[in-house]
């Protein structure tokens, strides 16, 4: 957790062209994308397991952290798809340099022969851009498959599955490298795709101060358990609120609300998809009250709010929340 705090306290204070964190967890743990509404028996899963959770303060799916492998988080200044490009040419270079050809999955990820080996998560704000991610030297499929998979008797097929979509440096290559060399290549890999030179830095007086923020925001109960929180009006009466999800590229998109009159006059959005900046998903939300369902007027309001407050879901559109959102109304 105090990786992921650190990685958060710098982005808030940014002010230096560049600041690149790697870092490989001690002991294991999951991180929770900001508007990730874990699944039933997730957490009893990880108490099982001994494993601590956390939610991370910026958008994307869950990652499970462990010791082999390296967490980076990549603060530039710029525009969110060009630091996306520099970062990313830094990860192919390190796993060319480990032997191997990577290639870009979609918008979250980095494949080797077809299966992940890289996860990775974007936001932007004050013009900065952070691009947080795991590149997994070594994986244990059975860690992961107990946690995706709560019956027993469907762990095998979940590691099975898990096997055919997610690799590792050491599958790849028969040997697990040296986590402290990969992290100095990845960095060094980055610097050269940005143009720049780098050096090792301490946190400034102000990183620590948001730091300790931050540590105190991520340690509450209510911040981990935000999503329930977020729209208990949704979910206080007997009945659920109609609901409807759209998978894309970009992660999944859950939408909940409830309708009067032919309008919304409760809605609420979670999942593993990108949104930045962040906080402002709460006022779309806010927006959306009252709105009618029709297709053309969603659109138009949708529209009209990702200009005006400049937010951006990468690959995850304005018409594909209108869909989704009808898609919902729907529902018996």
């Amino acid at each position: 957790m105090t990786g992921i705090g650190i990685s958060e306290a710098v982005f808030l204070s940014a002010k230096h062209p560049a600041t690149f964190l790697v870092f490989s967890p001690k002991k294991p743990f999951v991180s929770l994308g900001r508007f990730q509404a874990p699944e039933s028996g997730f957490y009893s899963a990880l108490k099982s397991e001994g494993i601590g959770v956390v939610r991370r303060p910026r958008s994307g799916g869950q990652l499970l952290h462990t010791s082999s492998q390296i967490v980076f988080s990549s603060i530039m200044k710029g525009d969110p798809d060009a630091v996306r490009k520099v970062v990313l040419e830094g990860v192919l270079m390190v796993l060319e340099q480990l032997g191997m050809r990577g290639n870009l999955e979609g918008l979250t990820g980095v494949t080797v022969g077809g299966r992940r080996i890289c996860e990775y998560t974007i936001s932007s704000d004050r013009g900065f851009t952070q691009v947080f991610g795991v590149l997994l030297l070594g994986v244990d499929y059975d860690l992961m498959s107990r946690l995706a998979e709560t019956r027993e008797e469907l762990r095998h097929a979940e590691k099975r599955r898990l096997v055919s979509l997610v690799t590792s440096v050491e599958n790849e290559i028969g040997a697990l490298p040296s986590a402290k060399d990969t992290r100095k290549a990845l960095v060094a890999s980055t610097s050269i795709s940005a143009g720049l030179r780098t050096s090792k830095g301490r946190l400034s007086l102000r990183e620590r101060r948001e730091l300790t923020k931050v540590l105190k925001t991520l340690s509450s109960k209510e911040w981990l358990n935000q999503q329930a929180l977020a729209h208990p009006s949704l979910f206080e009466e007997s009945f659920k609120p109609k609901q409807a999800t759209l998978r894309s590229e970009a992660g999944l998109l859950s939408v909940a609300l409830r309708i009067s009159d032919n309008t919304i006059s409760e809605i609420g959005f979670s999942g593993s998809f990108t949104f930045y900046p962040e906080e402002k998903l709460v006022k779309l939300e806010a927006s959306l009250k009252g709105c009618s369902l029709s297709e053309a007027e969603l659109v138009e309001s949708l529209s009209m709010f990702y200009l005006k407050e400049g937010v951006r879901s990468p690959g995850i559109s304005p018409l594909d929340l209108a869909y989704t959102i009808l898609k919902a109304s729907f529902e018996a």
